[in-house]
């Protein structure tokens, strides 16, 4: 399981680190909002997000958001009343987790997502569509799992072509009387799986070392463009020849 953990709260997180590594947990800390999306945007990922409260949560979400990172944020602060804990929720974190850090509570907490983990695992090992698509560099358990499930039937799409404006990976397009513009992606669909394979399109610029036409493909568009928008382009590409492994039935072909 991996732990990124953001801010220190004078120090009250260090002891909640060595709770979570002596449970197997593998730690990342970040000083701020801007260290913690680069460390996501590295390539590292995680699991699970512990943040201290003095940070700006709902800054933070938006920064994921920004950057199609999806991962779950636990708040953690010294207040032990419950206004606390609200106002950390209506930020954007799915929990608070009062400090001092109560071992049993974080183990609990480390414990559900391992649980999770072991499900997805579990039925990724079921599947053989799902190992087809982990063989294709940035895609992991998660990835081809939900890309799976929102597929469903692969015969439901004509093209393979259809899936990205199915996921909301295409262009927006406005058009009126003379305007005529294409916009940013629509965002329609699962907005999980578009972040999922978002990561993957990352992870695959930044941590897949081999020969790829893909990733060459991708950089030269960042050369003329952004690497954002590289990034977008080959979560679109990615999502094209998965669904085309899964309608045909193929392994994945680097070449």
């Amino acid at each position: 399981m991996r732990l990124l953990i953001v801010g220190t709260l004078n120090g009250q997180l260090t002891t909640a680190t060595k709770i979570a590594m002596d449970k197997g947990a593998t730690v990342t800390h970040a000083a701020d909002n801007a260290q913690a999306v680069a460390v996501l945007r590295s390539g590292r990922g995680a699991d699970l997000l512990m943040v201290d409260v003095a940070i700006d949560i709902r800054n933070l979400v938006s920064c994921l958001e920004a950057e199609h990172i999806h991962a779950p944020i636990v708040a953690c602060g010294t207040a032990t009343d419950a206004r606390a804990a609200v106002a950390a929720i209506h930020a954007g974190a799915k929990e608070y987790i009062p400090l001092p850090p109560d071992a049993e509570l974080i183990a609990a907490v480390l414990a559900a997502v391992v649980a999770i983990d072991a499900d997805i695992k579990r039925m990724v090992r079921a599947s053989d569509a799902c190992r087809r698509l982990m063989s294709i560099p940035g895609v992991g358990q998660l990835t081809a799992l939900a890309f799976t499930a929102a597929v469903d039937d692969p015969r439901r799409f004509r093209r393979s072509r259809d899936i990205g404006a199915y996921l909301g990976l295409v262009p927006r397009r406005y058009q009126s009387g003379e305007v005529d513009y294409t916009g940013s992606i629509s965002k329609c669909g699962d907005r999980r799986v578009r972040t999922l394979l978002y990561e993957a399109a990352n992870v695959m610029l930044t941590r897949y070392k081999g020969p790829l036409k893909l990733k060459d493909w991708a950089f030269a568009i960042a050369k003329r463009s952004t690497m954002r928008k590289a990034r977008i382009a080959l979560a679109r590409r990615l999502a094209i020849i998965m669904h085309a492994m899964l309608r045909h039935g193929t392994e994945f072909n680097p070449v």
